[in-house]
């Protein structure tokens, strides 16, 4: 259970347990120069002057609120004298005392000068130093720069710019803001706590299958954000009717059999792409796997290269499945995602500045233009050896992850954040490892929050024993492809025109633009 804590802020840290007038980061981060983990230090700095600003019990006095306060303004201001100046010299201090424990060691702050550092001391000039008006002038550009420190700038930065009044309030009885939780769970985490899915929440991004974020909430509030997730579109009767002819296929000679003496489309029915060009797809896929299955040797059994996956399975069941997408391609090996390359390099101004690279996928879903609209990616494995849990599958897993979050970012904007047209946008994820596909869903359903729900695994069978498998991951294949074109048809509506009174409030209001968006900028990597 996620219930709030009820223990008083001060409590959580002994330095505010002194009066409020004697609060100040010098003194505060002297208290604690023999801590081990000095980046929580600092961290724990900001979280309870947070928390202590917005208590409101009667052990966070008036007095206590606004010092806190005072000292919070004061931390988010930026510049050679700020706060946040001072703890990045701090930090950078005390952890070159750790790395060089016993010895007296030169070591140089870009234009701060040289200071002999002994961690043996305890005081003395050294320590006097640490804030003087040397270290406070020293230039940004080349003072220490920890990433932790930038990476909570960020984060507290987006939390700060978010309207109360468009948070993603539960409907539960807390009525608590999801943003709230996953702002106070970061706040928590340790900097070394290395279960806590900081990417995610820097994403703002909540993982319906990581059980960490689980406990931050309660069950009702669990299965309310669990709700917020489109189901998926059913398959057509037509398309379920097609498959069952399959239903008492038990050896590779059934199965021809019924190839042979059973159309997918019933007797005298004109084909139309439009309405059966999934049935004739499921047919071909079912022709394709019966050499496999009737082969000597069992090649569905063997182990083999990637490529050899993509060639005689999944282009099969992915990539021809897409082709009914008027304009839309799967497009395979190493393919750079474009929403990304934006994000990275949003602030380039200068052609000296040279372009920032991006990782790539192993594949892209995207349209066939010069300025290409991503609607999802896919990640190949070579085996599912491991599972879900060996380094292939977690990395392959959050960057493509990741990349979902930019191109969420790109149709946000493409839809001009129009409320009717984001709850039709979700980006399709997928990743193969052997012969198991897995497949996972992003979607914004309220506030500032996307969510990320991962589908079952589907497995491809090694036997024509369990073709039943074979045909549940076809179904699967063509509902998410139904995901995929309520996507297209959102971005593609911003350019249709409804009707001509439509137009014409269009046209005066041309400029005005829309109320901004509720989607956070896709964080950038550490």
């Amino acid at each position: 259970m996620a219930a709030a804590s009820n223990v008083c802020p001060r409590a959580s840290e002994d330095y505010f347990k002194r009066a409020p007038r004697e609060w100040n980061l010098d003194d505060y981060l002297k208290y604690h120069k023999d801590d081990s983990n000095h980046p929580k230090v600092i961290g724990r700095w900001k979280y309870t002057l947070s928390k202590i600003q917005r208590c409101g019990r009667s052990c966070c006095g008036a007095e206590c609120r606004k010092r806190a306060t005072t000292l919070y303004k004061k931390w988010q201001k930026k510049g050679p004298r700020s706060d946040r100046r001072c703890a990045k010299i701090w930090l950078e201090k005390q952890q070159a005392r750790q790395s060089n424990a016993g010895d007296a060691t030169t070591i140089h702050f870009g234009n701060i000068g040289n200071i002999v550092v002994n961690s043996a001391a305890t005081g003395g000039a050294a320590d006097e130093a640490l804030f003087s008006d040397s270290d406070l002038f020293a230039s940004d550009d080349t003072s220490p720069n920890p990433e932790s420190i930038d990476l909570e700038d960020a984060i507290r930065s987006s939390f700060d710019g978010f309207d109360e009044s468009r948070k993603w309030r539960l409907r539960s009885s807390s009525k608590r803001a999801v943003e709230d939780i996953l702002f106070e769970a970061y706040c928590r985490a340790g900097p070394d706590d290395k279960t806590f899915p900081r990417g995610l929440v820097r994403n703002w991004t909540i993982d319906l299958s990581n059980e960490t974020m689980k406990t931050w909430f309660d069950a009702d509030e669990w299965e309310e954000i669990c709700c917020s997730v489109p189901s998926l579109p059913n398959p057509t009767a037509q398309f379920a009717r097609s498959l069952t002819r399959f239903h008492k296929v038990k050896t590779t000679a059934d199965l021809r059999n019924v190839l042979n003496a059973t159309p997918y489309l019933p007797s005298g029915t004109v084909y139309d792409p439009t309405e059966h060009f999934d049935l004739e797809w499921a047919n071909n896929v079912i022709w394709q796997f019966l050499p496999l299955f009737e082969a000597v040797g069992n090649p569905l059994r063997q182990p083999h290269l990637e490529g050899w996956y993509t060639t005689h399975i999944w282009s099969l069941i992915l990539d021809k499945c897409l082709l009914s997408l008027p304009y839309i391609t799967l497009e395979r090996n190493e393919a750079a995602c474009h929403a990304t390359a934006l994000r990275k390099n949003r602030t380039r101004t200068d052609s000296a500045t040279r372009m920032r690279s991006v990782p790539h996928l192993d594949g892209i879903i995207r349209s066939v233009q010069d300025v290409p609209h991503e609607f999802g990616g896919t990640e190949v494995i070579r085996t599912f050896h491991g599972s879900t849990t060996s380094t292939k599958w977690l990395n392959d897993d959050q960057k493509l992850g990741k990349a979902l979050r930019d191109m969420f970012d790109r149709q946000h904007d493409l839809v001009e954040h129009n409320p009717a047209l984001v709850k039709h946008l979700q980006l399709v994820g997928f990743i193969t490892g052997g012969l198991v596909l897995s497949i996972s869903r992003l979607c914004h359903p309220d506030g500032y929050v996307c969510v990320l729900k991962r589908e079952g695994r589907q497995e491809v069978p090694a036997e024509v024993t369990h073709l039943k498998h074979l045909l549940l991951l076809l179904t699967r294949v063509v509902q998410v492809k139904k995901v995929i074109k309520g996507c297209i048809d959102a971005v593609e509506s911003r350019s249709q025109v409804s009707s001509e009174e439509g137009l014409f409030n269009e046209i005066m209001n041309s400029g005005t633009g829309r109320k901004g968006s509720t989607l956070p900028p896709a964080a950038d990597s550490p």
